[in-house]
C-alpha cells in the first residue's frame, strides 16, 4: 500500500517503481539506504538496484546481476581502482572501509576531456 491504495508497478525488472516493492529484495544497506535484487520478470530479472528513502529506486539498476557487482569490487579489491562510481577500500586494524574520494569525479571529468582529440582555433 501506497498513500491511498496500492501501487501498480511496472511488471518488468530494472524498470523504475517509485516505491519499495516485494520484489526487492534487499541485501545491504543501512540508514534507509539499500542494495535490492530486482526480482520481478523480464530481461533484467536478477538485477541490483539501489533503493534510497528519499529518492526510492530513480536511478535504476546499478548493476544486472549479483555477480556483475562482486566481480567490480573484487576488480577494485585486487586493482585499488574505484568500486561503484568512487569509494577507494582502506583497512583500519584489519577491518575493510570504504571512503569515497570526493575528487574521483573531478578526475574522470579531466581524463575524458584529455582523452578528446585536441582541435584547432581559427586565428
Amino acid at each position: 500500500m501506497y498513500g491511498d491504495g496500492p501501487v501498480d508497478a511496472p511488471a518488468g525488472a530494472g524498470f523504475q517503481a517509485d516505491t519499495f516493492i516485494p520484489a526487492f529484495v534487499p541485501f545491504a544497506g543501512m540508514d534507509g539506504n539499500f542494495l535490492c535484487v530486482d526480482t520481478r520478470p523480464g530481461p533484467m530479472h536478477g538485477c541490483v538496484t539501489e533503493f534510497d528513502k528519499s529518492g526510492a529506486d530513480e536511478p535504476g539498476p546499478r548493476w544486472v546481476s549479483i555477480s556483475a557487482m562482486l566481480t567490480d569490487l573484487a576488480d577494485s579489491l585486487t586493482t585499488s581502482q574505484a568500486f561503484d562510481d568512487g569509494w577507494y577500500w582502506t583497512t583500519d586494524n584489519g577491518a575493510l572501509e570504504w571512503e569515497p574520494d570526493r575528487t574521483w569525479g573531478l578526475r574522470q571529468l579531466a581524463a575524458s576531456q584529455l582523452s578528446r582529440p585536441a582541435t584547432e582555433s581559427s586565428n
